[in-house]
C-alpha cells in the first residue's frame, strides 16, 4: 500500500533533564510505543481518498501495457499493475494465518521465484461491519505470466474455501488477475504478411516458368508453307528458319512439286491366256501391261 503507515506528530514530545543544576528538555527516546497489536490487522488511513490523492501526487506511474493487456489496481495503490487482486471478508482468519496459507500455496505450486504478495486490511475504520475485510495482492518477480497468476489465485481461493468451517469464515470473495494478449502481435502479423507475399511471388514465378516451358515444347522450329499441286491437291512444305531463304522468296514462289496419282488396275488371268505351263511368260505379260 502506498506510503505504508504515517504517524502525525503534534508538538515535540520532551522530558525534563536536570544535571549539574542545569535543566534541559530532551526528546523522548520512544515517542511512539505499540503496546498491543491487533491480530486481524490495523486500518490504514492512507486508503482514504483525501490522503491517497496527496500521496499519488508524488508517485510517478510507469506504463505496464507492454507487460500485460489488462491491468489491475489494488485499493490503496496509485498505479496499475500486472498481477492479481483478491478481496474477501472473514471473522476467523488473521493477517498471520492468511500469510501462512499464501505461503503454502506458493510452495505447493512451486511459485517461490515467481510471485510476491502483500496482505492488507481494507475495511474502513468507521464501517458498521464487524467482520474484517482483507486484500491480497500478487506481484510478479519475473516477466508476467497470466498462467502463473491464474494458478496462484484459483489455488488460494480453493485453499481459503476448504479451510473455513462455516460461511462467515470466508465469504464475499472477489478476485481477478491481469490477462495477456495471446493473439498475434503486430510484428508477427507483419512477418506473416511478408511471408505470404513471398509465397505468392514464388508461386507466380513457378507458374510462369512452367507455361514458358510448355509453349517452347509445343512450338516447332519449322515454318509451314502451302503449295498448289495438280488439280485439287495441296502440298505442305516445312521450311527451316535457320536457312537463308531470302533470295528464294525474291525470285518467286517455289514451283509446285509434281504429284502423280496412281490408279489401281485389275487384270484377269484368262484375258492374257496365262497357263500353268507358261507362268513366266504370263508374269512378263502382266508386267508389260503395268508398265504401259
Amino acid at each position: 500500500m502506498e506510503g505504508q503507515y504515517q504517524v502525525e506528530f503534534g508538538h515535540a514530545l520532551a522530558r525534563e533533564s536536570l544535571k549539574g543544576n542545569i535543566s534541559r528538555m530532551l526528546p523522548l527516546r520512544d515517542p511512539v510505543i505499540i503496546r498491543n497489536k491487533n491480530h486481524v490487522g490495523d486500518y490504514n488511513p492512507n486508503m482514504e481518498n483525501k490522503t491517497l490523492s496527496l500521496i499519488c501526487k508524488y508517485v510517478q506511474c510507469f506504463s505496464v501495457e507492454k507487460n500485460c493487456s489488462t491491468t489491475v489496481r489494488p485499493l490503496g495503490h496509485c498505479c496499475d499493475i500486472c498481477g492479481t487482486v483478491m478481496t474477501f471478508a472473514s471473522n476467523k482468519f488473521t493477517v498471520k494465518s492468511i500469510s501462512e496459507l499464501v505461503q503454502d500455496v506458493i510452495a505447493d505450486k512451486n511459485l517461490n521465484d515467481l510471485v510476491q504478495y502483500s496482505i492488507d486490511r481494507i475495511d474502513e475504520e468507521d464501517d458498521d461491519e464487524v467482520t474484517p475485510r482483507y486484500q491480497i495482492v500478487g506481484f510478479p518477480l519475473k516477466e508476467y505470466d497470466d498462467t502463473v497468476f491464474a494458478t496462484f489465485t484459483t489455488a488460494l481461493h480453493n485453499k481459503l474455501t476448504s479451510s473455513r468451517a462455516n460461511l462467515m469464515e470466508y465469504f464475499s470473495s472477489e478476485y481477478k488477475w491481469s490477462q495477456l494478449d495471446h493473439s498475434y502481435t503486430a510484428a508477427s502479423k507483419i512477418a506473416g504478411l511478408v511471408t505470404f507475399c513471398l509465397l505468392v511471388l514464388i508461386a507466380l514465378a513457378v507458374s510462369l516458368r512452367s507455361n514458358m516451358n510448355e509453349d517452347r515444347n509445343a512450338s516447332s522450329i519449322f515454318q509451314v508453307a502451302w503449295h498448289q499441286g495438280n488439280e485439287d491437291d495441296d502440298v505442305v512444305q516445312l521450311l527451316d528458319p535457320t536457312e537463308d531463304i531470302t533470295s528464294e522468296e525474291e525470285e518467286g514462289s517455289a514451283a509446285p512439286l509434281p504429284v502423280e496419282t496412281l490408279k489401281p488396275r485389275l487384270f484377269r488371268v484368262d484375258k492374257y491366256n496365262v497357263t500353268t505351263n507358261k507362268v513366266v511368260e504370263g508374269l512378263a505379260g502382266v508386267e508389260m501391261q503395268l508398265i504401259q
